[in-house]
């Protein structure tokens, strides 16, 4: 989610991911992932150019395993991002969800819902991997 230049997901497919989705709410964005997918010979990719959270938008597949968040900093984008997730049922307890905030902006994702399971920081920003908590 909020894709940018779809590095992280391309990434992910070279080291072996079966399918990656690709959103953004930048039509720019999803037509430079599209260019660069087609550089890159890139396959078993989908590409949505939609605001998140977006309760019309409709993903081909019905779990992930791994979720790359990095949106805008400063908008507070993350916590709307992960509620979106679990309520279209996207992830579960055993989704690894990597993030980067505004390091200000950490506290926004403190939950009893959520685990930090690795969680580095520098002077500016916040970045690791979250996994859901099951009730």
């Amino acid at each position: 989610l909020f894709c940018g230049s779809g590095a992280l997901g391309f990434e992910a497919l070279s080291r072996g991911a079966a399918h990656t989705t690709f959103v953004d709410a930048s039509r720019q964005a999803i037509d430079a992932v599209k260019h660069n997918a087609g550089l890159l010979s890139a396959e078993a990719i989908e590409l949505h150019c939609s605001k998140i959270p977006d309760e019309h938008l409709h993903l081909s597949q019905s779990h992930f395993d791994i979720v790359f968040l990095d949106p805008p900093f400063l908008q507070g984008l993350i916590p709307q991002a992960m509620t979106w997730l679990q309520q279209a049922s996207l992830v579960d307890a055993e989704t690894l969800i990597y993030f980067e905030v505004e390091k200000r902006g950490l506290q926004n994702l403190e939950s009893d819902k959520i685990e930090f399971y690795r969680l580095k920081k520098t002077k500016a920003l916040a970045y690791g991997l979250l996994k859901l908590i099951d009730d």
